[in-house]
């Protein structure tokens, strides 16, 4: 992979951020571009910052990562976002993939996942925590069980959200 990977980070709690910040930056070619605090930060530098990468908590005040993913997808922003959380259940995973949401770490595997995630992120694929892989066919069963349910549900197109 030529060039650099620029990331942001929106996480409350200071000294992780600043730990996350720099297990990202000694790796080659990843750089931290900016920072933020609370959710509402966070969307608001994301409109402006030209990163490729952004890891969002889950949890942060103002706007939650959901919120601030919800909007970076509505405005089509370039930005790839990935969450880091200590959730690991299914209801908390199956959010941010119907969010597109494009790497989901689990901040237990941080110190040995992010780097691996934001470069995959950064090339196009998708990332999760491999803690989290029985809950990924879990839902691949679900889906699969569903359409030989109700195979009618094969030919519907997905939603836009308009209605």
């Amino acid at each position: 992979m030529a060039g650099e990977i620029k990331v942001f980070i929106a996480d409350d709690h200071p000294i992780f951020r600043h730990g996350l910040r720099q297990i990202i930056e000694r790796a080659p070619q990843l750089v931290v571009v900016d920072e933020a605090e609370d959710g509402e930060t966070a969307w608001q530098k994301l409109r402006t910052t030209d990163a490729d990468v952004a890891v969002l908590d889950v949890d942060m005040p103002g706007r939650d990562g959901f919120e601030v993913a919800r909007a970076v997808r509505d405005a089509r922003l370039k930005v790839a976002v990935v969450f880091l959380t200590m959730h690991k259940d299914e209801h908390f995973l199956n959010q941010a993939l119907n969010l597109n949401v494009k790497g989901y770490i689990i901040k237990d595997s941080a110190l040995t996942d992010i780097v691996e995630c934001i470069r995959a992120v950064a090339a196009g694929q998708e990332y999760v925590s491999p803690q989290l892989t029985g809950l990924l066919l879990n839902r691949s069963r679900r889906a699969a069980e569903l359409v030989a349910d109700k195979p009618q549900l094969a030919a519907l197109t997905p939603s836009n959200g308009a209605c």
